[in-house]
């Protein structure tokens, strides 16, 4: 009897909640709609209710109870329920606004969300954006520094605007991009098309170049700031750095070149292995001065060095008869002596010599300029004053010569002009 009345129980709470809406709706419901808009521009956006899930609610039915802060642009006509029959949702259309700004309206609309359902209403805020429709950038590209062969971006960013184009400048000079891929080999150029200007494998030559971009609209264009490029070259001098195998110059940036292996001299043995104890050599990079070291073994020979010296032209050294070297050093040379000295017709001799081994090292010295040349030029000087000389005389006796010979038949003709008189 007790298990009759439990499932008598249980089959009024089924058929009481058999009347219950499957779907229950929120009473109160309120939803905030965000609209942008551009000046002048019509455009339509979809407001909608939801249930108490949070899910999008299909309407069968709506009224508007109240509308406030209605822009002048947009009148409640502008919302409309399309189709009616078979709407789920609640179309808003913004109509031309004539100015930038920020609007907010709210409304309360009754909703039926079934047929047969009750009525609840849902407050509904819109919050419209208006953009202005005026060109205006709002991002600049920004200066890079760059290592030459690296890599640049450039960026720009502007409002209501048709087209866009790079430009290169430098002083009064003007690339667009295809030009400056003529003039700058090697340059590679992305994104020309976009706002995002892409440069690599950029080359030292451009240094000191700025990029600008220039937006265009309908009406109007306007150019970016100017991006500055500098290049920077490596320049690898002084110092050198070196590892066991390596040597390199540092640039001021941090950047290594020049690098390469060491190139070492011959082996020097430093100290000698005995019966008892290792030796050592070394030999150093003729580049950086990198100075290499090397254990040599303990071994049975017996070096002998006689006390005569080795050498070359750049060194001397101590060798034993196995061929172990020690002592080995460059010479070191005193100053130069003349040994044969120089004549206007033969090249003389001068020498110096390493105060350590004796090595004797001569060169030769340039004949003498100018001795017998100044000899055949004064000689030849003498006689062409001789020469002037004697023209002088001959002149001067001629002229006294012919001047005697006119005072000569002076005198005769007037001894002739005497007799006639008598």
């Amino acid at each position: 009897m007790k298990r009759i009345r439990i499932l008598a129980a249980l089959a009024a709470i089924v058929l009481a909640l058999s009347f219950i809406p499957a779907d229950a709706y929120a009473v109160n419901n309120k939803r905030t709609t965000n609209i942008t808009v551009t000046v002048g521009e019509t455009k339509q956006v979809t407001v909608y209710t939801a249930d108490s899930k949070g899910k999008e609610a299909p309407l069968k039915g709506f009224s508007f109870v109240n509308v406030s802060d209605l822009p002048s642009w947009i009148s409640p006509s502008s919302f409309q329920l399309s189709p009616w029959e078979t709407s789920e949702r609640l179309v808003c259309t913004v109509n031309n606004p004539d100015k930038p700004g920020k609007y907010t309206f709210k409304m309360h609309v009754d909703c039926a969300y079934a047929e047969g359902r009750e009525y609840s209403w849902v407050e509904v805020t819109v919050n419209i954006t208006v953009k202005s429709n005026e060109l205006t950038i709002t991002k600049s590209p920004t200066g890079e520094k760059v290592n030459e062969g690296g890599k640049a971006v450039f960026i720009a960013k502007a409002e209501n605007y048709n087209d866009l184009f790079w430009t290169f400048t430098k002083g009064l000079e003007a690339l667009f991009p295809e030009d400056a891929l003529k003039t700058f080999p090697g340059l590679k150029i992305s994104g020309q098309d976009t706002g995002t200007l892409v440069l690599s494998n950029i080359p030292a030559s451009l240094d000191g170049w700025s990029v600008f971009c220039t937006f265009v609209s309908t009406k109007d264009q306007k150019e970016t700031k100017y991006a500055l490029i500098t290049v920077h070259s490596h320049t690898f001098e002084g110092a050198w750095g070196c590892d066991d195998t390596k040597h390199w110059q540092t640039c001021s940036c941090g950047e290594k070149g020049n690098i390469s292996e060491h190139t070492f001299e011959a082996w020097t043995t430093e100290v000698v292995p005995t019966k008892t104890s290792e030796g050592l050599q070394t030999r150093k990079c003729t580049v950086c001065g990198y100075v290499q070291k090397e254990i040599l073994p303990v071994s049975d020979h017996e070096h002998y060095y006689p006390e005569t010296w080795n050498m070359n032209q750049t060194d001397h050294w101590h060798e034993c008869t196995c061929g172990t070297k020690i002592n080995e050093a460059p010479h070191t040379f005193g100053e130069w002596k003349t040994k044969k000295k120089a004549t206007s017709k033969k090249e003389g001799i001068e020498e110096r010599q390493c105060s350590v081994c004796g090595y004797t090292e001569q060169r030769a010295i340039p004949k003498k300029e100018g001795s017998g040349a100044s000899l055949g030029w004064m000689i030849a000087a003498i006689v062409a004053i001789a020469i002037a000389l004697g023209v002088v005389i001959g002149v001067l006796i001629t002229f006294r010569s012919r001047r005697k010979n006119e005072d000569d038949d002076d005198d005769e003709y007037e001894d002739e002009e005497d007799e006639g008189d008598e």
